[in-house]
């Protein structure tokens, strides 16, 4: 694990010359991009969802049901593993500490702000901004908290450079087609000394059980992943950008040992119902809802086969698939995720 440097001294375009510039650079902009209502002409509806307009790449859902999946995946997140512990990896309250009362976090593609609120609530010296095209609707009553309805990469042209310690990233690999722009603009918003996280996953199923693949073991889930990957692909998203991160940190500023990775894996179609809201394959079939529009826009699959599809995977997490594998098979499988997190020096 690489060890933290010394603090640089700011260089020029990487910080405003004092913390009260700073401060007022960053409120002229949250003034005009802060807290409220976004246009109604930036969704539409279609069936009985409510869409975002604003970007032909992340044509998700923006509604409360959107609002849930993404808390489920919040809440999922904090039990992946003992080595991912909660909110984050790497040396992030070493980074708060150093900043002090100066520390400013942003999370982008925040969605509905559970992760930016845990930290704000830990963290109540700390400054806490999301962005998201989907308005944050988690209730918080946090004066250390705000939300920006905001488009990454170009969006954030309007925030000065420098103006972060802390970035965090998750789950906006298949949401913007062009990744290393949005890592390149995290470098810009770094103050020197601070640090971007970034979590995500590839859109790719393993086998727990060696002797059979992921179409051996739920012939649904595989179906739909492989569509999701065609229908991402139509959209401009390259699929390959997963094994490219660590590559686009080093090309947009980040020295190689100021990088560290790690890799774990989640059973994303496991049924235990008792969890509750941490319940993996309820998130599943959620997300698997949610993705309905670009599927039907990419025109890979029509609008009912890809109801027959989804009472297929809902049978295949309630133990009862078809596959070789057997009828609970579908628990065996596995989805891959990384964790990067990056020193600015």
């Amino acid at each position: 694990m690489p060890s933290r440097p010394a603090s640089p001294s700011p260089s020029n375009g990487s910080r405003p010359n004092s913390d009260s510039e700073d401060q007022d650079n960053f409120d002229s902009v949250s003034l005009r991009y802060g807290v409220g209502e976004a246009e109604p002409s930036i969704y539409f509806l279609q069936g009985d969802r409510v869409y975002n307009n604003t970007s032909w790449a992340y044509r998700m859902p923006a509604d409360d049901a959107e609002t849930q999946v993404i808390a489920w995946q919040n809440t999922i997140s904090h039990q992946l593993s003992e080595s991912l512990p909660g909110l984050f990896r790497g040396p992030v309250s070493e980074t708060i500490l150093m900043a002090g009362t100066t520390c400013r976090i942003l999370d982008i593609g925040c969605g509905s702000g559970i992760w930016l609120h845990e930290m704000a609530e830990r963290y109540p010296q700390t400054d806490c901004v999301g962005i998201d095209l989907v308005p944050a609707s988690h209730d918080h009553h946090l004066s250390n908290w705000q939300y920006m309805f905001m488009e990454v990469p170009t969006g954030t042209k309007v925030l000065p450079d420098g103006s972060f310690n802390i970035i965090h990233i998750r789950q906006m690999l298949h949401a913007v087609p062009d990744y290393k722009a949005l890592l390149l603009e995290a470098f810009r918003l770094l103050r020197p000394s601070g640090l971007l996280l970034i979590h995500e996953p590839r859109i790719h199923l393993l086998s727990a059980w060696e002797e059979y693949d992921a179409l051996d073991l739920a012939p649904g889930v595989a179906r739909y992943y492989s569509l999701l990957s065609s229908a991402l692909a139509y959209r401009g998203v390259n699929m390959d950008t997963f094994d490219r991160v660590n590559n686009f940190l080093t090309e947009v500023g980040f020295g190689e040992e100021y990088i560290d990775y790690y890799q774990h894996y989640r059973a994303p179609c496991v049924n235990d119902p008792s969890l509750g809201t941490s319940n993996e394959a309820d998130h599943t079939l959620g997300y698997m809802r949610a993705t309905r529009l670009i599927l039907m826009e990419a025109r890979v699959i029509d609008d009912d086969e890809f109801d027959k599809l989804l009472t297929q995977v809902a049978e295949e997490l309630a133990g009862r698939s078809k596959g070789e594998a057997g009828p609970d098979a579908a628990k065996a499988i596995l989805s891959e995720w990384g964790y990067w997190w990056a020193m600015k020096t």
